[in-house]
């Protein structure tokens, strides 16, 4: 059983919220627990994936002229002809 001190402190390791003193100490102790080593290891994983979850979204850009081009071939269509045509 990890007591409620250790598992705070893992969630503050895990996060990267430790001071280098006290991720020292934490280590150190880390070394001699496997529950908290496996504690540990769960927390890193679900900090990286709220890390990730947060991230907005990523909308790929259009190529330079694009809206020139589409609105050329748009307007093209609606006029009857083509671009491969008028040129």
């Amino acid at each position: 059983m990890i007591d409620e001190s250790l598992q705070e402190q893992a969630a503050l390791y895990a996060s990267g919220a430790l001071s280098a003193l006290e991720r020292e100490q934490f280590e150190s102790t880390l070394q001699h627990h496997r529950g908290l080593s496996e504690l540990v290891a769960e927390l890193q994983e679900v900090s990286a994936a709220l890390a990730v979850a947060a991230l907005p979204p990523r909308s790929p850009m259009p190529s330079p002229g694009f809206e020139a081009r589409l609105l050329e071939r748009v307007s093209s269509l609606c006029h009857g002809s083509s671009p491969e045509n008028s040129a």
